[in-house]
């Protein structure tokens, strides 16, 4: 199968983007909210539960991006935002990923692409197999379904 460009994955990563972002708002304008209070309180306790908060916040976020991309990865090879831009994740033998390799590479292995400019990232519009760091440290392709 035909390796998936640049351009399509980079929007398929958008569209993931924003619908864990969409996700994320509610709870997220909660604890921002607790934290300014805190801010303007100037109340011991209030700090500390603000900081809970945040930490707790980060903590799910972290977990909620690794179950989005396990799951979908390990059952279809396609997020909502792959399945828009008609692309999927296989290995390189072509098969899904198992659920924890799927995670890995949407939570570890975007980071370590993005971590430095996101010259990971940026890796597939140079190589010659189309892949990214998270591509080669996870063993996988991202092809046109």
């Amino acid at each position: 199968m035909a390796r998936a460009d640049f351009f399509v994955r980079f929007v398929a990563y958008v569209i993931d983007n924003v619908i864990i972002w969409l996700v994320a708002l509610v709870p997220g304008v909660l604890v921002g909210g607790v934290g300014s209070l805190a801010e303007h309180a100037d109340s011991g306790l209030l700090n500390a539960l603000a900081g809970l908060l945040g930490t707790t916040f980060l903590a799910l976020m972290v977990i909620g991006q690794f179950l989005y991309h396990g799951y979908f990865l390990s059952t279809s090879g396609q997020t909502p935002g792959k399945r828009v831009m008609n692309i999927r994740v296989t290995d390189r033998q072509g098969g899904n990923l198992s659920f924890l390799m799927g995670g890995m590479r949407g939570t570890l292995g975007y980071w370590l692409s993005g971590s430095i400019c996101s010259l990971g990232f940026l890796w597939a519009l140079f190589d010659n197999d189309k892949e990214t760091w998270h591509d080669k440290l996870f063993g996988t392709v991202v092809v046109h379904s």
